[in-house]
């Protein structure tokens, strides 16, 4: 069993350094000059491993898209306390705003 939970974590931890590299590369040259050849040879291993754990560069995308929503929707999650609804609003749209700002990578 601890065989099984460790070989889970590292295809986990690879994951997280392939759409970390992704980020980067996608914001420095543009997603559609980047291909997965290109992410192997920046985390220096085959284009075979990320295909293991992703299945193309669309999922990654969209893994990448997920990360960044979800991270929205924690930062939001404080204005859904509030019971009145145009404060709830109010609150929601400078989280956006303040989530945007901080975060301009998911924006582009």
């Amino acid at each position: 069993m601890a065989y099984k939970k460790k070989k889970q974590q590292e295809k986990s931890e690879m994951r997280g350094l392939i759409l970390k590299t992704a980020m980067n590369l996608f914001l420095d040259k543009g997603f559609v000059n980047i291909t997965i050849r290109n992410i192997a040879e920046k985390i220096e291993y085959s284009p075979a491993t990320i295909y293991f754990i992703l299945q193309n560069k669309d999922e990654i995308l969209y893994a990448l898209r997920r990360e960044g929503f979800d991270k929205l929707y924690e930062h939001q999650s404080s204005s859904l306390k509030l019971n009145d609804p145009l404060k709830r609003l109010h609150k929601h749209g400078e989280a956006y705003i303040q989530f945007a700002l901080e975060n301009p990578e998911y924006y582009d």
